[in-house]
């Protein structure tokens, strides 16, 4: 059964609250960039998930085109850890537990290498870590999930022209271009998108989302 921690950005845990008795987890997290960044890039989300199985954990990622697609393992330390980056709190923004979790998993560790971005990655607009997210959530069923409205290039087409489809999250449907695009869902609310800056208003919880800031005012604390 899938064990829904967070199905909004406005709800999500710390990495050390996971609990310890699953075998199975995927958990997508993510954080701010690092501080020593320049403000612009550095007020933006990066993400990623964690995997765990029979083995241990794997960390899933994009970090950038020297880096392409890293599939690593990592420690129940690394999983559990609250910092990224030296000094960005890190949340989790949605988990799934048990079988569901099995299956995922195996997807994600499957066709994570096959992201057709990896080697054409730009940090603005995309496509990028967020568009890989976006990109890995329409891959694998059941993963269904909402990144913050800062994450930069969530929104970027995969194609690197025009898309069309439902949402992430399956409540909404989305039309996007590098450059312009809108989103409309029951979970998202309503979302502009100039450059894959996000400008809109969320329905559940509410919430107003401008680029550079945490949603307003449940992510406060982020």
């Amino acid at each position: 059964m899938a064990v829904c921690v967070s199905m909004f950005a406005a709800c999500a845990t710390l990495p050390s609250e996971i609990g310890r008795d699953a075998t199975y987890v995927v958990a997508f997290k993510s954080s701010r960039l690092p501080s020593r960044m320049a403000w612009y890039v550095a007020a933006a989300e990066h993400g990623w998930f964690d995997v765990r199985n029979e083995s241990g954990w794997f960390r899933v990622e994009i970090l950038g085109r020297s880096t392409g697609v890293i599939v690593k393992a990592i420690d129940d330390k690394q999983a559990r850890g609250d910092v990224r980056f030296g000094d960005r709190q890190a949340h989790v923004i949605k988990i799934y537990e048990g079988e569901s979790a099995r299956v995922m998993g195996e997807q994600i560790l499957a066709v994570a290498k096959q992201f057709p971005h990896a080697d054409n990655y730009e940090p603005f607009p995309g496509p990028n870590s967020n568009t890989f997210i976006e990109w890995l959530s329409h891959e694998v069923p059941g993963l269904w999930l909402e990144q913050y409205g800062t994450a930069v290039g969530k929104d970027y087409p995969m194609n690197g022209w025009i898309h069309f489809g439902v949402t992430t999250t399956r409540t909404g449907l989305e039309l996007e271009t590098p450059f312009l695009g809108v989103q409309a869902g029951l979970v998202e609310g309503v979302e502009l998108h100039l450059a894959c800056l996000t400008f809109g208003v969320g329905i559940w919880p509410p919430r107003l989302k401008l680029p550079f800031l945490p949603g307003l005012p449940w992510e406060l604390a982020h």
